[in-house]
């Protein structure tokens, strides 16, 4: 590893210790998964229907999201790229990296409730 990739997953690392219990959920329909060191994490991330999940690539390689029952496909991430993807109604899924399928994780739909949105979803979209 070099010292760059060090201090970079350090920074990352404190950021997360720092982060107040809880702040994932006070994010109001705006999530992040993070990959990195051949994992997903969160791994399971708890949703609602028009929500907005973002996976960013921290890691060395490509990786991607691919959840072929959901219909869902993020194509390849290179290093320092992520994908955002608007949760729609229907159903949880499983999904893993198709170029390295050890990479697991799910999406866990929750109930609509007052944060439901009903308006037009964006398609997904790659965002640097």
């Amino acid at each position: 590893m070099n010292a760059a990739f060090r201090a970079r997953r350090l920074g990352w690392l404190l950021c997360c210790l720092a982060m107040p219990a809880g702040a994932a959920a006070a994010s109001h329909g705006a999530h992040v998964v993070v990959i990195d060191a051949m994992r997903f994490t969160p791994q399971v991330i708890q949703v609602r229907p028009g929500d907005s999940i973002t996976w960013e690539n921290h890691d060395l390689v490509a990786h991607n999201v691919t959840a072929n029952a959901a219909g869902v496909r993020s194509g390849d991430l290179a290093p320092g790229q992520s994908w955002r993807y608007t949760v729609p109604a229907g159903g949880s899924f499983e999904y893993a990296c198709s170029l390295h399928p050890v990479m697991t994780g799910r999406v866990e739909l929750e109930a609509a409730g007052p944060r439901d949105h009903t308006g037009p979803r964006d398609p997904p979209a790659k965002v640097k």
